[in-house]
């Protein structure tokens, strides 16, 4: 899938633009502050619904205006077969074949509302698109920005979000896992603290009384059936606090059998992600280091690794450690089991990048994972990613240089930089290279 036109109108600092793309390499150059960046945060918005700058979406609209509008128009070439003669042969099928295209149209539009909000809709070929889950994966996009080369030594927060916008791309049900999770994650927190206000001792021994009756029976309980039941044969005294606190709890353990089933599902496409990782990793690494550093990655989680157990299982020890964790999360008011404190671990050759690798190695590895991610991408959904490297080749030696334009040969590539000098003489000799000049939130095709 390649993006061939980007509309943009009162984008940031851009009035109106219209700007149509080449298919291989477009190169965007200026001077600092201009708006080259504006350009690859809104074609990573038609991909990820995210910013890579800023999480508030009024940052988006012009200072002054009301609104703000992103359009995308894409295509994508395959081979079908052909209902008419005078056309390629499969070899494998011996079919006769011939070269389509497919276009997809994409739209976001924001809106200022009272009180600092803002309203957004989505468009997918003109038509309304309701979920933020089923916009993002129709066009995948790869990033990589200069703060993308602290993601080693970065919060695991940042990790968690690399692994996330991969997943959120090639696999939707993901997606949807994880923002339901997050919406149970926030009300379990919330209940929490609720029960925070409440005697600690009574909270405590009703828990471990409900928790008793739960493990006591021979079948699999039904926690949701388990708690109506629960609430039917309460005192019907609101002011008795012992119920109130009974009420609550069997929320939570209500809440808390969603909590481990959602879990378990984002823990276990995880794991998978990272174990089929590993190889197109291990492949770039060692091509950007001409075969002297093996790179590999591991899941860090709370617990067993999930890729060694049965999704049941998972969801079975989850369930135990959240009642073994009970009487901590009460005391700090938040949950601290589940993929929320999950994180990611680097290895160059065997020995932790964090804590061993030197700063020329730890940019070769965010190299590493950037090219494998548009590797993944491309096998996993069947659709070749665009690339977008935002003002990187000044971080980047002329070896790494050379390495990232080689090994980009067949992708649609959109590159910022201030200064055409900065590019590797391998770029410059590319054939059918796309040149944009930006200045001021003007953005004019150049020849250069």
């Amino acid at each position: 899938m390649k993006i061939k036109c980007l509309h943009l109108c009162n984008y940031r600092n851009i009035d109106e633009v219209t700007v149509n793309f080449g298919e291989n390499l477009n190169v965007i150059y200026g001077a600092n502050g201009q708006g080259k960046t504006n350009l690859l945060e809104a074609v990573y918005l038609l991909a990820l619904l995210s910013s890579h700058r800023t999480g508030k979406e009024s940052e988006l609209i012009k200072f002054t205006q009301e609104n703000c509008r992103i359009e995308g128009e894409f295509v994508r070439k395959f081979l079908s077969v052909s209902s008419s003669g005078n056309n390629q042969l499969d070899i494998k099928t011996g079919a006769e074949t011939e070269l389509r295209e497919e276009k997809l149209d994409l739209s976001i539009s924001l809106q200022k509302l009272p009180y600092g909000k803002i309203n957004r809709e989505l468009y997918k070929d003109d038509l309304p698109v309701g979920k933020s889950a089923d916009f993002i994966g129709n066009f995948n996009a790869v990033l990589f920005a200069p703060e993308d080369l602290l993601l080693i030594k970065s919060a695991p927060q940042q990790r968690r979000q690399f692994i996330n916008r991969i997943l959120a791309q090639s696999k939707k049900i993901y997606l949807y896992n994880l923002q339901k999770f997050n919406r149970v994650l926030l009300g379990r927190n919330r209940l929490l603290k609720e029960l925070q206000l409440l005697d600690r001792f009574e909270v405590l021994q009703i828990y471990r009384d409900l928790t008793a009756d739960l493990l006591s029976e021979n079948k699999p309980i039904n926690i949701q059936e388990y708690w109506q039941n629960l609430l039917q044969n309460s005192s019907e005294s609101e002011n008795d606090k012992k119920e109130i606190i009974r009420q609550k709890i069997a929320l939570l353990q209500a809440i808390d059998v969603k909590f481990a089933d959602l879990a378990a599902n984002i823990m276990q496409d995880r794991a998978e992600l990272l174990r089929d990782f590993n190889e197109p990793i291990r492949k770039f690494q060692e091509k950007l280091s001409d075969g002297k550093e093996k790179l590999t990655v591991k899941y860090v989680t709370d617990g067993e690794n999930p890729q060694n157990n049965a999704l049941e299982t998972i969801k079975e020890k989850l369930i135990a450690k959240i009642r073994q964790n009970f009487s901590n999360d009460l005391h700090k008011g938040y949950t601290s089991v589940g993929p929320q404190k999950d994180d990611v671990e680097f290895y160059l050759n065997e020995k932790n990048c964090r804590l061993f690798a030197s700063q020329g190695q730890q940019r070769t590895v965010i190299l590493s994972l950037k090219l494998a991610e548009c590797d993944y991408l491309r096998t996993k959904t069947y659709q070749t990613p665009v690339l977008l490297l935002d003002d990187v080749l000044s971080e980047l030696d002329e070896r790494r240089k050379a390495a990232l334009c080689a090994s980009v040969a067949d992708l649609q590539v959109l590159l910022t930089c201030t200064d055409l000098e900065l590019l590797n003489k391998n770029w410059l000799h590319k054939q059918n290279v796309s040149y944009y000049h930006v200045e001021n939130g003007k953005i004019l095709q150049a020849k250069v």
